[in-house]
């Protein structure tokens, strides 16, 4: 284990020295380095662009499989009542889809939905049936309005009846009721004529029989279908991406590696920062689809099971234990690898600061005037004086303890 965390340690210290130096001995300048992060940032928003544009050709599933197909083919919610309406209703969606410009579609389409889609784009172009649908649309809205209008005029002549009221006042509120309610009645007819006009037009009654012709087999198979392309959608996007991806790291990697043969001192810092910025979408996109295929799922699942078992304090109770497990690992990480006392001290030595409370001292001061703590002690190597608690001797270099 202590070797693996070498070569990472190693590792991490030669992309530390190629990524902020340009040159052996030879710390790249504020200026330059603002000039290379803005670099890193225009590469990175370029990439991410590039990555959306590339995997927008891909058909996602939602495409493949549109949810006005869905909804003919599965007819989830529908029933004899509501069955006219939902189709005029996805009529009238597919006219105002078209009227927004919306015709640059996706041609990959599950084999069951193209021809009813092809109908239903026809059917949103048919100036008869447009009119149809739109009369129907117009009449049941104008009712739904007059049905509330209704139960509100009730409640107000019910009060006003069982109140007590003034007789002028109950026959006022009565009155409005009945016009209310003749109003809803005659609608209700005009519906009713407009209903049997639809059911009467051919191609309407054509593209209801081919939805009704649909049976179980169908609707298992499209539910497969759509399983199928949700689980590989996020595998055909990653590789996508990589096929985007992987020439630009593939090329920047014999650009760094070249450079850092040659010593070019400048082109080793470009390239490894193109080849870092380049690595930080991919590490991502990876990171993603594996969450996106595995976790994620098997999460959701935990979740439908716990909710059955009615046990759904377990998740919270492991939502904390990871949070604090999370949070404890960082605090470790923070305090021991980035802040440790070692790491304190060398930034004290190199300030000129106390190595006990940190205050700057005096130039050539052997203790501090704040807390008067002695600065230096003698190596037991060389016998030269050196600093308290650093990790070499400033006279010959030996490792030693801090003490």
């Amino acid at each position: 284990m202590s070797r693996i965390v070498a070569i990472i340690q190693r590792a991490f210290n030669n992309a530390r020295q190629n990524l902020t130096y340009a040159g052996e001995n030879e710390p790249i300048g504020k200026a330059s380095l603002i000039i290379v992060l803005f670099l890193d940032f225009l590469i990175l928003m370029a990439l991410f662009q590039g990555l959306d544009d590339h995997t927008s050709q891909l058909t996602t599933p939602d495409e493949y499989i549109p949810s006005s197909c869905r909804e003919m083919v599965l007819r989830e919610d529908w029933n004899s009542t509501n069955e006219r309406a939902k189709i005029t209703s996805m009529i009238r969606g597919e006219r105002n889809a078209q009227d927004y410009g919306d015709a640059e579609r996706p041609t990959d389409h599950y084999p069951a939905c193209i021809p009813l889609l092809k109908e239903l784009r026809s059917l949103g172009r048919d100036k008869e049936v447009l009119a149809l649908v739109d009369a129907r649309y117009r009449l049941d809205g104008e009712r739904d309005d007059l049905q509330g209008k209704l139960d509100d005029v009730k409640v107000s002549y019910d009060t006003t009846q069982a109140g007590g009221q003034n007789p002028a006042e109950v026959a006022k509120v009565r009155q409005e009721y009945e016009a209310t309610l003749n109003r809803f009645n005659h609608l209700t007819v005009q519906l009713q004529a407009m209903d049997a006009a639809v059911d009467k037009n051919e191609k309407i009654a054509a593209f209801r029989s081919h939805i009704g012709a649909l049976g179980k087999s169908d609707q298992e198979a499209i539910r497969e279908a759509s399983r199928s392309r949700h689980f590989w959608f996020p595998v055909k996007v990653l590789l996508m991406q990589l096929a985007f991806l992987l020439p630009l790291l593939i090329g920047f990697y014999f650009w760094f590696n070249r450079s850092l043969k040659k010593g070019r001192g400048i082109q080793t810092l470009i390239s490894s920062h193109l080849l870092v910025v380049t690595a930080i979408p991919v590490a991502l996109k990876l990171f993603w689809m594996i969450y996106d295929i595995l976790p994620k799922r098997l999460l959701k699942q935990l979740w439908e099971l716990l909710l059955s078992w009615n046990l759904v304090a377990l998740w919270h109770y492991g939502v904390i234990v990871v949070v604090v497990s999370v949070a404890g690992y960082l605090v470790y990480f923070f305090q021991k690898k980035l802040f440790s006392h070692e790491k304190l001290i060398e930034r004290r030595i190199a300030k000129g600061c106390c190595l006990n409370c940190g205050k700057r001292l005096p130039h050539g001061d052997a203790a501090c005037s704040s807390c008067g703590f002695v600065q230096q002690e003698s190596c037991s190597s060389c016998g030269g004086t050196t600093y308290k608690f650093a990790k070499h001797c400033r006279c010959c270099g030996v490792e030693r303890r801090a003490g």
